[in-house]
């Protein structure tokens, strides 16, 4: 279970990573 939700906690940031990221990117290509 601990290892479950140790995954789960490390998905939720690089999806978080990812999305900042994106955010990031389409800023610069509007600008």
């Amino acid at each position: 279970m601990l290892l479950k939700v140790k995954d789960l906690l490390q998905l939720k940031d690089l999806l978080q990573l990812l999305r900042n990221y994106k955010v990031t990117i389409n800023h610069q290509v509007v600008t």
